[in-house]
């Protein structure tokens, strides 16, 4: 359930981007600053926070701390299998709502990954659809 949730935070998260004010650049999102804030303004008391932005500020903390764990979870992964080659080579085009689908259609095209750990199913569905070009001897 908490997963589910969290996977439901980070949908609307990355739909919400667009709609994010234009006052805030994405070099400042990008920045430990932005992040600190966000989180914080989740432990703000409702009443005493005056913007609109909080449920987009709320589910950009999650979606983040979430992301970077398993991010750092599919880096030990990767160690314990000797692979260090990248498995995944997204085009420049690529948008968040396209890996999204990948996802969503890899998880209905295989119902016997659905056990994994979210990391690994996510990279089993994008370098399924994204492969990196095989290496040259």
């Amino acid at each position: 359930m908490k997963k589910a949730c969290l996977a439901a935070v980070c949908a609307v998260t990355v739909y919400a981007l667009p709609l994010q004010s234009q006052s805030t650049s994405t070099a400042d999102m990008e920045s430990l600053r932005y992040l600190a804030n966000a989180c914080q303004d989740t432990e703000t008391p409702p009443q005493t926070f005056n913007t609109t932005d909080r449920p987009f500020r709320a589910g950009y903390c999650a979606g983040y701390i979430s992301a970077a764990t398993d991010w750092l979870q599919y880096v030990k992964y990767l160690a314990k299998s000797g692979n260090t080659s990248p498995t995944v080579c997204l085009p420049s085009n690529v948008q968040n709502g396209d890996l999204l689908k990948v996802l969503v259609k890899y998880a209905n095209d295989h119902p016997e990954q659905l056990h994994v750990p979210a990391f690994i199913g996510l990279n089993l569905a994008l370098s399924q659809a994204y492969p990196c070009p095989a290496k040259k001897p």
